[in-house]
């Protein structure tokens, strides 16, 4: 869920900002700290975000776009849950339900 929260509002403030350089800015904090907080993968991931960090972010966000915590949260749980569903179209998918005389396998 974590990853889903920094993945949302990482979508919110490009949106609004274009790039993470104006979204640094304009959250009063560098582009380097900014990326490390945002980013999912790699060496550059924060194991831990500040939850002040989400909180300023969220307040500001709320602000400017009126999309507040709860929101981040909600589109957080939807990708969340999306994700589990297309790796389990995936599991059907890539099962074979018939051998080779045409049986049913299921």
């Amino acid at each position: 869920m974590a990853d889903g929260i920094r993945e949302e509002l990482k979508a919110a403030l490009l949106s609004i900002y274009g790039t993470l350089d104006d979204a640094a800015v304009a959250l009063g904090m560098s582009k380097k700290t900014l990326y490390r907080y945002l980013t999912t993968k790699g060496k550059d991931r924060v194991e831990k975000v500040p939850l002040d960090f989400v909180l300023d972010a969220s307040a500001h966000l709320s602000q400017v776009a009126h999309i507040d915590l709860d929101e981040i949260h909600r589109r957080a749980q939807l990708r969340l849950s999306v994700s589990s569903a297309r790796q389990d179209e995936y599991g059907l998918a890539a099962r074979k339900t018939t051998d080779e005389t045409g049986e049913d396998l299921l």
